[in-house]
């Protein structure tokens, strides 16, 4: 399986481009693709979700061009959009048929097909309570069965954890690594943990624009030598801001505790720590927007 994106651009008005000039080809596994809000992501899904037609460019499944032969994909596509509605008074059961009935399954497949999701996303105990009483967490879960119905080769989940619990959220990545064997797995967020935790290569996006694709161990392999620990006093602290990124400050007796991501640092009490994803997403982005790195 392949999915290939080549040279897309969309844009809005004359000066509003939700991403621009896109090339990338995505492959089995999870695809982590970060960036911050407004960066573009939920532009691409929805083109990539045939719901959004690119200005310029085309993208392809398995060499087939989806503009032309749309169905080619969706007939192996699951999607979860960040804004996933629901209908509240339909339960689990009523809702899955219903989008199952809207994706032109089999009616006897599709029984069979709820019955596996709803035991695999552990619906079971409230499978025929009111989907309008189901808390964040299970919407979610919810929305991930509606997109696994057809059992698609490409799963594509748009911002999946905001504004989950900390036990949902875990629950819902590990979900996300136990379906990533044989299908590709777009996985768009600007939450660092979700992709640390989930993606086996990482695509880093702001400003509509592709700024790396690599393993997450890649990533931070180019920030190697660049993320430091030092302490300042507290008067300093809206100085050093304005000169370097900062992934991080902490409050203690002796001053503030600083983690600066750079490639020079001025410092007399400094010291070189091993990156971490976060590091790496904010030296990325920080250039990006034309920051000092």
């Amino acid at each position: 399986m392949k999915l290939s994106i080549d040279n897309v651009s969309k844009r809005y008005t004359s000066t509003l481009w939700g991403i621009k000039d896109f090339s990338l080809e995505i492959e089995n596994g999870v695809l982590g693709l970060l960036g911050p809000n407004g960066a573009g992501k939920s532009t691409l899904m929805r083109i990539l979700a045939t719901i959004s037609k690119p200005t310029t460019g085309k993208v392809f499944w398995n060499d087939v061009d989806i503009s032309k032969n749309p169905k080619a994909l969706r007939d192996e596509l699951g999607y979860l959009p960040q804004d996933f509605g629901v209908y509240p008074n339909l339960n689990a059961i009523e809702f899955l048929k219903y989008m199952a009935a809207i994706k032109g399954m089999d009616k006897k497949i599709a029984n069979r097909r709820i019955e596996e999701l709803i035991c695999l996303l552990n619906l079971s105990e409230k499978s025929k309570v009111k989907i309008g009483s189901y808390s964040g967490g299970m919407r979610q879960r919810i929305g991930i069965a509606q997109a696994l119905l057809n059992d698609p080769k490409l799963l594509i989940v748009d911002e999946p954890t905001v504004g989950l619990d900390p036990e949902e959220r875990v629950r819902f990545r590990n979900l996300i690594s136990d379906l990533s064997l044989d299908r590709i797995i777009i996985l768009s967020t600007h939450i660092v943990s979700d992709i640390e935790s989930t993606a086996s290569k990482i695509a880093l996006i702001n400003k509509g624009n592709l700024l790396t694709k690599c393993t997450i161990q890649e990533l931070l392999c180019s920030v190697e030598n660049k993320v430091w620990e030092c302490i300042v006093q507290e008067k300093e602290l809206s100085d050093v801001r304005n000169k370097y990124i900062i992934s991080s400050s902490v409050r203690q007796s002796d001053g503030m505790h600083l983690r600066v991501v750079t490639d020079n640092i001025l410092f007399a009490n400094k010291r070189l720590v091993s990156p971490t994803l976060e590091d790496a997403y904010l030296y990325y982005i920080s250039d990006s927007r034309g920051n000092e790195k």
